[in-house]
């Protein structure tokens, strides 16, 4: 016997059937945007640093003690564009499917949260549009949507089982992504302090205690179970801080005022809309929080563009493009008032899109015309590499052959076979293309030791457990003076080490160990303070080696300035005996324990040239250059220089 289905469930069971197909097809464009394949390895700056990352993972390296750098024990899993590593790479891309597929999950649940289809297309474009742009604000707007729904579950007014289950699955989250960067472990730590504050108003301190210990026991978990130990937590976050503290001088970049125009404006507008949203309902405090939260996520992003050099300002401008459509959306709002943030919404959308695409320059490879293709285009590499990954693999690894042999150094590696050795260069692939046993300085990479604490971590290295080996490629980035980079570091290779070989343009040191000179015996030559622009004549005393320290304080304006962006260029001019002026970028905390000056050793063939006591460029004159004019506002007019015998 036949029976009619009425018309009204029918068409109920066709609308759940295409409600389904559209989350599950929304889902899959999403994953697949999200994929990365990390990239072939090289011995450039970025993949060496991203392999040495792999490195230290493999090798139980300590975050904040063997290593001092501002990625975690799982920075070289995060990171979109991290070196192929042969044997890190089956579990790189395991990383990569699963982080997508969650992340994927979690744009979607903000997704199905926004009630206007309007808003809910911009949303979803925008973020397929930007997310590419950079690694943090994939993170950022993510974690930003893990906390809402934290909020959302706490308002509950009893806790279940379940709900406990939640708010551990989202705990593991944050554990997980802040155990890739330094940045999202200051971001975790204040969501967490927000959330327990929560449970304690809404519920009860025994709450709040119960999700603290949970939070607490998780990490605790995933730090052992990848190699750390738990004493090593303050040095990895005092370290990490110590190097975050010095971006505003060492990625110093000249000033646009159109992109800090647009930022404000972006800070202002999303200011008067979470303003709004509070004075609406002044006594929710889920709506506080998350609108603190959101603020203090601004704000990270903002240092994380506007304090590092250029191409980091993909880190602000998008992330502000897409987590303004995370608040503002309660039901019962009067009409003016959804009206009004809808319009401030889309204020910030319009200055954080102008000011990525109009005033970015950068080199950014991005415009209001190529946008959405780029995007299209990564989605369908995407496709093809995830149902080729066997022929990604075979990529990766005949550029892996091809460099090991374009960079394989056999008289070296005769000369050291097993024994410690360090590099002093960007390229620390080499040591990975040569099976070297890579016995790193705490701060590996050179340009990045841009503080008085930094250089000491290095220094302390060299002097208690230093490697048999140094392989020295002498490299500055920015044009930057390079013994300035690990300035103690640098004077003990010209004293305790010898040089061995030279094979394809890189100089094997050998540890020779003597007497280390105190630096309290060493005498001053000369000391005296000068202005900007100002010749200071050293001629007299450069017969001898010397070290240069410099002290350039900053005013109460400059230490403002630093907080929340980064100093104008400072230049050391270099004139010579032979009347050549040169122009090196200077960074300030780099110059305070003095770094060797006199002889000039400029490149490869000085280094050489030095331990073979061969005649050297000699220094007459120097000074210091900062322009435009106005912003020698930033510093104490006078600068003092010190000259000592080395």
């Amino acid at each position: 016997m036949l029976t009619n289905t009425p018309p009204n469930k029918t068409r109920f069971k066709q609308l759940l059937s295409e409600r389904y197909i559209i989350a599950v097809c929304i889902i899959l464009v999403i994953f697949l945007s999200l994929l990365r394949f990390g990239q072939p390895a090289s011995i450039h700056l970025d993949p060496s640093w991203t392999a040495s990352l792999g490195y230290a993972f493999e090798h139980n390296l300590q975050a904040g003690v063997d290593y001092v750098f501002t990625f975690a024990p799982l920075g070289y899993y995060q990171h979109p564009n991290a070196s192929y590593l042969p044997s890190l790479f089956g579990w790189f891309l395991v990383w990569k499917i699963i982080i997508a597929f969650v992340i994927a999950l979690l744009v979607y649940s903000a997704f199905r949260l926004i009630p206007s289809n309007i808003d809910k297309f911009l949303y979803l474009v925008l973020f397929l549009a930007v997310v590419e742009w950079h690694l943090e604000t994939m993170y950022f707007i993510t974690l930003s949507i893990s906390f809402i729904f934290a909020t959302r579950l706490l308002e509950k007014p009893i806790l279940t089982w379940q709900t406990y289950l939640s708010l551990t699955t989202i705990f593991l989250f944050f554990i997980l992504v802040s155990l890739g960067k330094f940045t999202f472990f200051m971001w975790m730590g204040g969501a967490m302090i927000a959330l327990i504050f929560m449970a304690a108003w809404q519920h009860s301190w025994r709450v709040a205690v119960l999700l603290g210990l949970i939070h607490s026991v998780l990490f605790t978990v995933c730090w052992l179970a990848l190699g750390q130990e738990l004493v090593n937590i303050p040095a990895f976050v005092l370290n990490s801080l110590e190097i975050a503290s010095g971006y505003s001088e060492a990625m110093t970049i000249l000033y646009l005022p159109t992109q800090l125009f647009y930022a404000a404006m972006v800070f202002g507008t999303t200011l008067i809309l979470m303003a709004l949203n509070f004075w609406d309902r002044p006594f929710k405090l889920s709506t506080f929080l998350i609108s603190v939260v959101i603020l203090f996520t601004l704000f990270l992003a903002f240092k994380g563009a506007f304090v590092r050099q250029g191409l980091h300002i993909l880190i602000f401008f998008p992330t502000a493009l897409v987590i303004t459509f995370l608040v503002g959306y309660e039901a019962d709002k009067p009409n003016v008032i959804r009206f009004i943030q809808r319009l401030l919404r889309y204020a910030v959308v319009s200055f954080a899109f102008y000011g990525t695409l109009v005033t970015g320059g950068f080199g950014i490879p991005y415009s209001a015309e190529n946008v959405l293709g780029a995007w299209n285009k990564r989605l369908i590499n995407n496709t093809h590499k995830l149902f080729h990954l066997s022929e990604v693999k075979k990529n990766y690894e005949t550029q892996w052959l091809a460099l090991k042999k374009q960079y394989d150094l056999p008289e070296i590696r005769k000369v050291v076979g097993q024994s410690t050795v360090d590099i002093f260069s960007w390229e620390q692939t080499v040591i990975f293309l040569n099976n070297f046993n890579w016995h790193p300085r705490p701060v590996f990479q050179s340009y990045t030791v841009y503080t008085k604490k930094l250089i000491e971590i290095n220094k302390h290295f060299f002097l208690t457990q230093p490697p048999e080996f140094v392989i020295l490629k002498l490299q500055a980035i920015d044009s930057q003076f390079p013994l300035a980079n690990d300035a103690d570091s640098y004077k003990i290779l010209l004293q305790q080490y010898q040089p061995v070989l030279e094979e394809k343009g890189y100089l094997l040191l050998k540890h020779s160990p003597h007497p280390q000179q105190d630096s309290s015996d060493q005498q001053v030559v000369l000391q005296k303070n000068i202005q900007e622009g100002e010749w200071l004549e050293i001629g007299q005393f450069t017969q001898q080696p010397l070290l240069l320290t410099l002290n350039i304080h900053k005013s109460w304006l400059g230490k403002v300035w630093v907080l929340l962006y980064r100093l104008p260029e400072i230049h050391l001019e270099t004139r010579t005996t032979t009347g050549v002026v040169l122009k090196h970028r200077l960074i300030p905390k780099m110059a305070e324990t003095g770094f060797m000056y006199n002889p000039l050793i400029l490149t490869q063939k000085d280094f050489t040239d030095w331990y073979a006591h061969q005649p050297l460029q000699q220094v007459q004159a120097l000074r210091i250059v900062i322009h435009p004019t106005w912003i020698q506002r930033l510093f104490y007019p006078e600068f003092e220089a010190k000259l000592t015998e080395f």
